[in-house]
């Protein structure tokens, strides 16, 4: 049976990948009808079957025979994506993707299940779903949000399966897993303060959601110890810095190279017969903290005599730094354990609950 051109012409146009949820509502007809007809069942009839044939050769649809497993719960493959972000050319090979990696890798597979790595577009994460709808993979890991929060709460709305590891974000309808952001900033500022440095930096991109937090917990921090002890700490100074490797030391090299600017006066980053202008530093990452302690070696900065220094993660090499560092950790390890065991549920069908887990402040030579 072909369908006319006025049988066309009540349909919606062809989807950029249609679905067979696609070919049921352009038909009036339930998913499962239109799953018989594609299979020749004798619950339904030969036009119908006509019809849901004739309509799937005009859009080119085929059966997915993955995507039918998927269906059927048969689907034990999970896809780990870690967004692409051209600006931020954060790499796969960053420590803490490498740890995070592991860990749900391990978990995954004391559960039973694959592991598939993908990476898409941070600016385009609505194609994550087509892992799923292809039958590629029976549910999703996010790692972070990457500023496409709107798109996420759209791919849980569509049904899709996945947990994100990422902040606590408002109005968030997807399953997240993440550390406490806010906590992890304030146990930082609160642990250089008290160590006596009063010229803060904090290094991160502040307009990623979990880096943003972390910042928010840095200056909540400040605040509360100036109000409560009238410390004079200054308002601490911001460097927008990329995670990728070598734009992060470039940006990072070139602030201690640079001659800040003090009561109309130009002078060194530290200036070694006095108090430093820049005390101390907290840094979103261990990475970038990693980086920081290199750039200070190069420019004659002494840690942790004249310059501490915090990161955030608590990666393994973290602690082999000369000096090593010190560090927010994060429970990656029982965050694995969250993640999948909330992703099994939502390919089950049942309820997932986000989950914020704590941290807490590592004390090494770096401060």
């Amino acid at each position: 049976m072909k369908l006319t051109p006025v049988d066309l012409a009540v349909f919606p146009p062809r989807p950029i990948k249609p679905q067979m949820v696609d070919m049921a509502q352009a038909l009036g007809m339930s998913v499962a009808t239109v799953s018989r007809a594609f299979h020749g069942s004798s619950l339904v009839s030969q036009a119908t079957r006509d019809k849901v044939q004739a309509l799937a050769q005009h859009w080119g649809y085929t059966v997915n025979a993955q995507a039918q497993n998927l269906r059927l719960g048969h689907n034990n493959t999970v896809a780990l994506v870690i967004p692409y972000d051209p600006g931020a050319r954060q790499a796969v090979s960053d420590p803490f993707f490498l740890s995070i990696l592991g860990r749900i890798a391990d978990a995954l597979t004391d559960a039973g299940y694959d592991m598939l790595v993908s990476r898409v577009s941070a600016r385009d994460l609505a194609a994550c779903a087509n892992l799923f709808s292809s039958g590629r993979a029976g549910g999703i890991v996010m790692i972070g949000q990457w500023l496409q929060h709107s798109h996420l709460n759209e791919l849980a709305a569509r049904g899709v399966p996945i947990v994100v590891w990422g902040a606590k974000m408002p109005d968030q309808a997807y399953c997240g897993v993440g550390s406490d952001n806010e906590r992890g900033g304030y146990l930082a500022a609160e642990h250089l303060i008290h160590q006596g440095r009063t010229q803060l930096v904090f290094m991160g991109d502040v307009d990623l959601p979990e880096v943003g937090q972390r910042y928010q917990g840095f200056c909540q921090a400040i605040d509360v110890v100036k109000s409560k002890n009238k410390r004079k700490v200054a308002k601490p100074l911001v460097l927008k810095v990329s995670f990728e490797g070598e734009q992060a030391a470039s940006t990072i090299g070139d602030f201690f190279a640079a001659q800040p600017v003090v009561d109309g006066k130009s002078q060194p980053l530290v200036d070694r017969k006095s108090q430093p202008v820049v005390d101390g530093i907290f840094a979103a990452s261990d990475l970038l903290a990693l980086t920081a302690l290199r750039c200070a070696a190069q420019h004659g900065v002494q840690v942790p005599k004249q310059l501490s220094v915090v990161g955030f993660d608590d990666v393994s090499i973290a602690a082999y730094s000369s000096p090593a560092l010190t560090t927010i950790h994060q429970p990656l390890a029982a965050a694995a354990l969250a993640i999948v065991d909330n992703l099994v549920k939502l390919m089950r069908g049942e309820v997932a609950t986000s989950q914020m887990l704590p941290v807490h402040l590592v004390t090494r030579q770096s401060s």
